[in-house]
């Protein structure tokens, strides 16, 4: 029988023990506070100086710190199970379509050109990227990761220099070594820019075996000098446009806002989109004149931690969810 790297004794006391290949470790409750002195001691560096035949081990030991059980143990919650995703199955395909640039040609095959930003131009470096082939506005992004892209409304009141240096550092850190979201390990990094599209609504809906759950609507109010919109105002809303039982984290909840005229059409290609996995969350823009414009695919919304209120939430959607972590 092939030893288990981690295993779990539970005493007669109620605590429960890890060991590590067979060495005890520390207390279950006091595990956080401790580090593995054994063969896993290089995890204080970070992640993009694990070695290959490591990062499994590696992965093993972030995910008992991050969730508090074995990777093999049974899990409940939606956070823990994404975390589990993200570390313990990101294939490459999965690394393709969270790339923006390689999530293109999945998007035209499933569900048509149409829903595309037009894209103006890719670079794999900033050596080749020349800002006055773009027209007056447009939207830069990085491939991989969260949170890298640059709104450029008008070419000619942006600092140069400072948005070059912006470009500089998103391709500066992995963006998966983060919190070990392992799908945008296999990304591309690209540098791209696509169309400004005049929208003030983003559409997240949250895809669960390939059925839409919930649906978080976002409101985008205002410009910054930065790249960013100004304030993202959130409310969820179930499929039938039921306003949810619950919020996260800095949503502003008190407003009204219509049903979606295309909310049908949006539900049918999300789902379209989803269909291969047992959880992802497909973003859509609705632009100005109420055209559906594709986002993103993302499969590990927040890197698994949300905070849902109320708090028992995360145990309700965590059931929508069936993963397999005995593989």
């Amino acid at each position: 029988m092939k030893k288990r790297l981690f295993y779990k004794e539970c005493l007669p006391n109620g605590k429960r023990v890890i060991y590590f290949m067979g060495h005890k470790l520390y207390t279950y409750y006091k595990y956080r506070e401790k580090l593995i002195k054994t063969e896993i001691e290089k995890v204080e560096i970070p992640a993009r100086y694990i070695s290959d035949d490591k990062l499994g081990l590696y992965l093993q030991e972030k995910f008992f710190e991050r969730t508090g059980k074995l990777f093999d143990e049974k899990l409940t919650g939606l956070n823990e199970k994404i975390i589990w995703l993200q570390m313990f199955d990101a294939s490459d395909l999965k690394g393709r379509l969270s790339d923006k640039y390689g999530v293109r040609e999945y998007v035209a095959n499933t569900i048509g050109k149409k829903y595309l930003i037009r894209l103006l131009g890719h670079w794999d470096s900033l050596v080749d990227f020349d800002i006055d082939s773009l027209p007056q506005k447009f939207v830069l992004k990085f491939s991989e990761g969260s949170g890298k892209n640059y709104l450029v409304p008008d070419k000619n009141k942006i600092n140069q220099e400072q948005l070059l240096y912006t470009m500089r550092k998103w391709a500066l850190e992995p963006y998966w070594c983060n919190f070990c979201e392992m799908q945008y390990k296999k990304n591309l990094n690209k540098y791209i820019a696509e169309e400004y599209i005049d929208t003030k609504i983003e559409y997240k809906l949250w895809m669960f075996h390939g059925e839409c759950r919930f649906i978080k609507i976002e409101i985008m109010c205002g410009f910054a000098e930065n790249g960013k919109t100004e304030k993202q105002y959130g409310k969820y809303f179930y499929p039938d446009w039921r306003p949810a039982d619950f919020s996260t984290i800095g949503d502003e909840p008190e407003y009204e806002i219509p049903k979606p005229k295309k909310l049908k059409e949006l539900l049918n290609i999300a789902t379209k989109l989803a269909s291969p996995f047992s959880f992802v969350r497909i973003d859509f823009f609705e632009t100005q004149d109420g055209e559906l414009k594709f986002g993103e695919m993302t499969f590990s919304p927040a890197a698994g931690n949300i905070h849902f209120e109320p708090k028992d939430k995360d145990k309700q959607f965590g059931e929508w969810l069936t993963i397999n972590n005995n593989k």
